[in-house]
């Protein structure tokens, strides 16, 4: 197996761990099916295992994915393999590694572990995946559409308390204009994440903290960079108040979306916090 090292992003140090465990079931799967499996199911293999063996490994649910599910952007599974050919972005090719894994998710929950480990041998045997899916699972046309349904319906839960809905204002608000703005929609979570960034740009440290542990409240798992544990541990910092700041700073680590293996895998970034960062 050939790997980065963890010193290779000194940015954002790898974890070896989750790399080692990701690139270990495509040995499994690849020497299974003898190397005659499509590049999205290999993948999703192996993000799902990931997921099922590290809470914080793996990718999961992010606000951008949300969006892309609910407008309509999923690929069928039955053209998946499209989907990592020619990505207009990276950040396509991130969500494409990520619905190839929901499509095991969805296959092992459904139809069972056996299922999918059948689909492995047809492979093997020469069998085109969407004829060992349709042999394994469901006719392959309703596979597509119940599989988008049930992906819908996860992408609805995400963050279900918070209006996800984007503030048609400029990134580089400031914090007055954010603040009138939320006083509209004290829900939105991307209208008080803007207000405490802005407020923290301000260096208005103390003032930061309310919308920013409101949008914490709101959405409790992204622990992405730029999103608002990273800004409420900048708040703290800036008052002094270090204790609160390691405590803020290990509940990022707990709430993180689990980016890091699509980005180690395109180079891009995603989730909650890239459009604060742009």
């Amino acid at each position: 197996m050939t790997v980065n090292s963890p010193a290779s992003r000194m940015g954002r140090p790898n974890n070896w761990e989750a790399i080692l465990w990701h690139e270990f079931c495509h040995t499994i799967t690849l020497t299974k099916t003898r190397n005659k499996m499509p590049r999205w199911l290999s993948e999703g293999i192996s993000v799902y295992e990931e997921r099922q063996e590290g809470g914080a490994w793996g990718q999961t649910m992010t606000p951008q994915y949300r969006e892309l599910i609910l407008a309509g952007k999923t690929t069928p599974v039955s053209k998946l393999s499209g989907a990592f050919l020619k990505p207009p972005t990276p950040m396509h090719l991130q969500f494409a590694y990520y619905e190839s894994s929901m499509v095991v998710e969805y296959v092992v929950n459904r139809f069972g572990a056996e299922a999918l480990k059948e689909v492995l041998d047809d492979l093997g045997k020469d069998v085109p995946i969407n004829e060992a899916l349709a042999k394994r699972t469901e006719p392959i046309d309703q596979l597509d559409q119940a599989f988008e349904a049930w992906l819908g319906e996860r992408a609805e839960k995400l963050a279900a308390g918070a209006d996800l809905e984007r503030p048609k204002l400029d990134l580089d608000a400031d914090s007055a204009t954010m603040a009138k703005w939320n006083k509209d929609h004290p829900n939105n979570f991307w209208g008080l994440l803007g207000e405490g960034r802005a407020l923290v740009a301000e260096k208005k440290w103390a003032q930061a903290k309310a919308p920013l542990q409101r949008a914490i409240e709101l959405y409790p798992d992204c622990g992405e960079a730029g999103g608002p544990y990273v800004l409420l541990a900048a708040a703290c910092r800036g008052l002094g108040e270090n204790t609160a700041e390691r405590g803020i700073a290990r509940e990022a680590r707990r709430a993180e979306c689990g980016r890091d293996r699509a980005a180690i895998t395109t180079g891009g970034v995603g989730g909650c916090g890239q459009e604060l960062e742009g």
